[in-house]
């Protein structure tokens, strides 16, 4: 494993393990909390937090399928 590939692989784990603890928290009912640079926040939607939950459980998996070919 040469070192970009250790770099890579280090990264990957380290996202997939930020991914799952945001998707565990929506799981428990906790919400996601979602910052912006935007003065004044409005909040977010049910639908909007319910998609794009399902968007991270997307990315992490992307993520371990690519840590499995490293």
């Amino acid at each position: 494993m040469t070192k970009d590939v250790l770099s890579r692989a280090k990264d990957l784990e380290r996202d997939i393990r930020s991914l799952g603890s945001l998707i565990e928290d929506y799981e428990k009912g906790d919400g996601l909390h979602i910052s912006s640079s935007f003065p004044c926040n409005y909040g977010q939607s049910l639908r909007f937090q319910k998609e794009l939950c399902e968007w991270l459980r997307q990315k992490k998996s992307e993520y371990e399928k690519e840590l499995e070919a490293l």
